[in-house]
């Protein structure tokens, strides 16, 4: 059959159906990760961590994101007023029109565009942009002064990934900081970052052993670092530059971190932001 004639049944296919019918339906066909929260969802409802649990994965921060970003599309509005966020789902919505464009009628994929322009339009505001940088220095200063590996980034890294996904199947890599901290995880931070970074640095993970003190942060560290090395994340060797920062993706962190017996104490994706 020709492609444009079986694409022209798909859309009649549609007819009668909502947007929001529409949307539940390419969702619950969907191979992603954000399929599959949805599918979970119908059992367990809105709760991460029995979707964690279901889905095998160790933190819930994925869940939150993919639980938010379901409700943006089912309701086709925008619940977010976080540049960053923001412009992550303008990602998605793009992503999801994209993936399923022969199943979707020309109305919903044309309400998606508008959708990704309106979270476009917020990642790009200056004001929002101002506040987040305000949020991300008080980030640091809330931190709990426990010990532990935390990881933590530049907006600018997080808008502009360094290598970019190929495909929806990989993910996007950027220049991420993995450091240990005996003391505290917040005055590390805070002595670190007053030196010249152009931004306030956006803190995502914090992890602790759960035998704190039993603990060697130091050793864990350096176990951690070897791993990513031997993944070929690319740790930054050029002089003058730190040694703990990598190009990988927080997933790959979240992974060896459990790998290593660690927890997550502290996600950026949870914080009220």
């Amino acid at each position: 059959m020709d492609e444009h004639v079986e694409s022209n049944l798909l859309r009649q296919g549609q007819d009668g159906l909502s947007y929001k019918e529409e949307i539940e339906g390419a969702l619950q066909e969907d191979q992603q990760r954000i399929g599959d929260v949805f599918r979970e969802k119908s059992e367990h409802g809105d709760n991460p961590d029995a979707i964690r649990k279901a889905l095998g994965i160790p933190t819930v921060g994925s869940v939150y994101q993919n639980l938010g970003s379901i409700k943006t599309l089912l309701e086709c509005s925008r619940i977010t007023s976080a540049p960053m966020l923001a412009l992550q789902r303008a990602r998605l919505l793009r992503s999801f029109a994209k993936r399923h464009g022969s199943r979707l009628s020309d109305e919903t994929v044309r309400r998606l565009q508008e959708l990704a322009s309106e979270h476009q339009k917020v990642a790009e505001d200056e004001d929002a942009l101002a506040d987040e940088a305000n949020r991300a220095k008080k980030q640091v200063e809330d931190q709990s002064g426990k010990p532990g590996i935390y990881v933590y980034t530049l907006p600018h890294y997080m808008k502009h990934p360094v290598i970019e996904a190929e495909s929806d199947e990989s993910r996007d890599r950027t220049y991420l900081k993995v450091g240990m901290s005996g003391v505290s995880t917040k005055k590390r931070i805070q002595q670190q970052t007053t030196t010249a970074l152009p931004e306030p640095p956006l803190t995502l993970r914090r992890y602790a052993h759960p035998k704190a003190k039993d603990a060697d942060y130091r050793e864990l560290e350096e176990k951690m670092h070897r791993h990513l090395n031997a993944a070929d994340h690319n740790q930054n060797r050029q002089s003058g530059a730190g040694k703990e920062w990598f190009l990988t993706h927080l997933p790959f962190i979240d992974s060896t971190a459990e790998l290593l017996g660690l927890v997550i104490e502290y996600d950026y994706a949870n914080d009220d932001h």
